[in-house]
């Protein structure tokens, strides 16, 4: 099964007043990355010093490399094409905050590691990507980099994909169908995890 495991910079949580300043994103297969994607974007403003330092890119970073926005954002649904996206709490953020700048609504499938790790982990101290990877023993990078986080998005997906191999998969199914009946965007989360375990 072919997903799509991205995440987004931004220089702020709102997208209506914030600004899309990197894509990154993977096409890969049972785990194998085979194809890469990334931009970064010209905000057509300075970066706030917390971004620059949560990010590590630089006004430099921008003036060389930055694209438009508009442009970023129709590469990037070229690349992805209608394969399913996965990535890290994508259904509260990246997923909204792309389709308020790009003024659109995807049509592609989503799955999300956050309600994933949720459920098959629920132990975990904390579900942020980097604290969780930490706590299944993988450390990253301080800098949260578009292309980076959506590397570690698919590491945390095959420990969760292993994780669920000794689980039914009706169980996972029905877990979600009583718990999520109502949120069909959700539902279809665990829908695209299961059949890709």
């Amino acid at each position: 099964m072919i997903l799509i495991f991205f995440d987004i910079e931004t220089t702020g949580l709102n997208p209506e007043y914030h600004k899309l300043i990197e894509i990154g994103c993977l096409k890969a297969e049972n785990g194998t990355v085979f194809e890469t994607f990334s931009r970064i974007i010209d905000p057509k403003e300075s970066l706030p010093e917390e971004i620059k330092r949560m990010t590590g890119i630089s006004e430099e970073d921008i003036l060389n490399y930055g694209v438009e926005e508009d442009d970023a954002i129709k590469d990037f649904l070229n690349f992805i094409e209608d394969y399913p996206l996965v990535g890290h709490n994508i259904l509260n953020f990246d997923v909204p905050f792309i389709e308020a700048r790009g003024g659109f609504k995807f049509k592609n499938r989503f799955s999300d590691t956050l309600l994933i790790s949720k459920f098959l982990a629920p132990n975990l101290k904390s579900h942020s990507l980097r604290n969780a990877l930490n706590q299944f023993g993988i450390l990253s990078d301080e800098y949260h980099r578009a292309i980076d986080d959506a590397f570690l998005t698919i590491k945390l997906w095959e420990i969760l994909k292993e994780r669920s191999k000794n689980i039914d998969k009706n169980f996972i199914k029905n877990y979600a169908e009583k718990m999520f009946k109502e949120d069909p965007k959700i539902l279809d989360a665990f829908y695209v995890f299961i059949e890709d375990i």
